[in-house]
């Protein structure tokens, strides 16, 4: 044969198909030949050992369609992986506990479950201890709940059921008819409520029933008067025994009988009848003869005196405690000139009872705030009897009034509380809702939005008021935000309505048409959702670093008796056969590939389907006809979807092992 080029030798060649056992001619140090088989076995091989490197933007990876070699990209397997992720996840039932929720802290992604979120909560939000006091304002708002819905009442309206609450528990109390020594009276002593019996009252109080109080001081020889302002006895004028001249003599002094005698003598020395008489009426600065306690000293004595003997005589009368309507006082009667007349008891009564004969602006003032103890006229019932009532009574009567007012169920930001003023001498003031609102919004350290017509924006950040936590709802879309980073003119607000606090299982939260793209190519630490099928398929999140990983992964299973593989092993697996075995083959389905490798000098037979065919080495069986291997270590078999008839295999000399 005469020599040829060796490319015209090759290109005269007929072209054949590879079954696995042909020789390729290699050139190793010295010249050498191969097979496909082997060459199969070594490109797996070296799939098996290669290094792992991490996914990036625009890597390659290299898979069988329907019986051809294609290149996928990895962006586009991400973006199936996550499509499929979506349209596989089931829907969810409402949050419980152990859920988890994906947030966002100073860029970095974290896991947290629901009870985490409700410790914090109750914990770090709900503490109200640590916050700093402060006085509430009318509009201020309280957090309270109705029944298992929180909701909120400015500090006013609070106030106002307060009253109503109050005037109605006290409308509905039993009338104390008589008073008895256990009796409890509502009192406040220094700013703390307390209560005092009737018996303590009147030990405090000490006055019995016609006691009248004694003089402030008892100076000896003075005679008690009437002080009309401390409405008690205090020393009055002295009694003196002794004349004395007119250079000593004093007005505030009594002569006694005896000193009167000795100033004028013996009474019947006058004549009294045929003095002059005065020709006016008397006043004050007249003088009277008196024997200076009747001890036959004549003293001259004021008329004054005589005005103030008799004061002092009415005001030591005894006391009559239970007048009746025959008893006479004395009046001046100014409709006849001042004249004194007699008036009974029972008419002054009729007179006092009727109020167009009160003169309030004319009576003296009490010169002190109101007290329990004070005493007011009443027209019991309104029928004309009039009957005295603690003023303690008057604020029985408001807060049972306060107490029956309706309850408003649903306040408004307008609505009014009403409020003790602290930094106003405690003065009572309106409170309005609204105004309680926001005091209680800033007293927890974080300023809400809950009435907002537009989105937050960057620029709604902690120079607004706005902090981490913050929530913003927007009312014209029915949309809600909250606050994750309130940094200056870079705050970053995250969509509560899009599912940007965390995917809950429900496929109904995602929004591919409302959901901000990602903007930029995947990198390895996106995140993507799975099934978990280890957590009964529960969805789970992973990074996108794995799907790079889970594509380079060759999946293997090893078995040392007969095994009927699953769809899933038909799909990218190596089976590893240790023992004496008949591997047998589900239904051929596009895209399927196994590889069997013998352990060992085993026999082994992979069976397809009664309905499949094997293309053994290029060569086509009969339907449901097996192969067998040639009993030696490393044999090996590399079954492919064809057609929808069967399965390619190439090996290293299998055989035609029959029905």
């Amino acid at each position: 044969m005469a020599d040829v080029a060796w490319t015209t030798f090759v290109g005269a060649l007929a072209a054949d198909t590879i079954g696995g056992s042909e020789k390729i001619p290699v050139l190793d140090g010295t010249a050498k030949h191969i097979t496909p088989d082997l060459l199969v076995t070594y490109v797996i091989a070296q799939r098996v050992a290669a290094t792992v490197q991490t996914p990036a933007t625009g890597d390659e990876l290299h898979g069988d369609r329907s019986g051809t070699s294609s290149v996928f990209t990895l962006d586009a397997v991400s973006d199936y992986a996550i499509a499929r992720g979506w349209t596989q996840a089931s829907d969810g039932a409402p949050v419980t506990s152990a859920d988890e929720l994906l947030i966002d802290r100073s860029g970095t992604k974290y896991q947290i479950d629901v009870d985490d979120l409700t410790t914090y909560v109750n914990s770090a939000v709900l503490d109200l201890t640590a916050l700093a006091a402060a006085t509430p304002g009318a509009s201020d708002l309280l957090l309270f709940g109705s029944g298992a819905t929180p909701k909120k009442i400015t500090l006013s309206n609070l106030e106002t059921q307060l009253w109503s609450d109050l005037s109605t528990y006290i409308s509905g109390l039993t009338k104390v008819t008589t008073t008895a020594s256990t009796d409890e009276f509502l009192v406040i002593q220094g700013g703390a409520a307390k209560y005092v019996t009737p018996v303590e009252l009147g030990t405090y109080l000490d006055v019995g029933t016609g006691d009248v109080l004694s003089p402030i001081t008892t100076t000896a020889d003075k005679i008690p008067q009437w002080d009309s302002t401390s409405k008690t006895l205090k020393d009055g004028l002295f009694v003196v025994t002794t004349v004395r001249d007119a250079l000593n003599a004093v007005d505030t002094a009594i002569p006694t009988e005896q000193a009167v005698r000795e100033l004028i003598g013996s009474i019947p020395d006058l004549d009294i009848s045929g003095a002059a008489d005065i020709g006016a009426n008397l006043a004050d600065a007249d003088l009277l003869i008196v024997d200076d306690n009747a001890a036959g000293t004549n003293r001259k004595s004021a008329m004054s005196r005589v005005w103030t003997y008799i004061t002092g005589k009415i005001q030591g009368l005894s006391a009559k405690t239970t007048p009746v309507t025959g008893d006479i006082l004395t009046i001046q009667d100014s409709a006849d000139s001042n004249a004194l007349k007699e008036l009974t008891v029972g008419n002054l009564v009729t007179f006092a009872g009727a109020i167009s004969n009160l003169d309030i602006d004319g009576g003296t003032d009490i010169g002190a705030a109101l007290s329990d103890a004070d005493l007011i006229i009443v027209d019991d019932g309104g029928a004309g009897t009039n009957r005295k009532s603690a003023v303690s009574r008057i604020w029985d009567y408001i807060v049972a009034k306060i107490q029956a007012t309706v309850t408003k169920a649903v306040p408004v930001d307008a609505d009014i509380l009403m409020i003790q003023d602290s930094a106003n001498s405690n003065t009572l003031t309106e409170l309005t809702v609204g105004n309680l609102k926001s005091y209680l919004s800033s007293a927890v350290g974080v300023q809400h939005n809950y009435t907002a017509t537009s989105n937050p924006t960057t620029g709604d950040d902690s120079a607004d008021g706005y902090a981490e936590g913050s929530v913003w709802i927007n009312v014209t879309t029915s949309s809600a935000w909250v606050c994750t980073d309130d940094t200056v003119a870079a705050a970053v607000w995250q969509s509560l309505t899009d599912s940007a606090a965390g995917w809950d299982g429900d496929i109904a939260d995602v929004s591919f048409t409302t959901g901000s793209d990602i903007g930029a190519a995947l990198a390895d630490t996106d995140r993507m959702i799975v099934g978990d099928a280890s957590d009964s398929n529960n969805p789970k999140r992973f990074e996108v670093s794995r799907v790079k990983t889970y594509t380079n992964k060759l999946d293997t299973a090893t078995y040392s008796t007969s095994q009927a593989l699953s769809t899933a092993e038909c799909n990218g697996y190596v089976v590893y056969i240790t023992g004496a075995a008949t591997v047998t083959l589900p239904a051929v389905a596009d895209g399927m590939s196994v590889t069997i490798i013998t352990i060992g000098a085993v026999a082994v037979s992979v069976d397809p389907n009664a309905s499949d065919k094997i293309w053994l080495d290029g060569t086509a069986l009969d339907d449901g006809d097996k192969i067998t291997n040639t009993s030696t270590a490393g044999d090996i078999a590399v079954l492919t979807y064809y057609s929808g008839d069967g399965w390619h295999a190439s090996t290293n000399g299998w055989t035609d092992g029959g029905a």
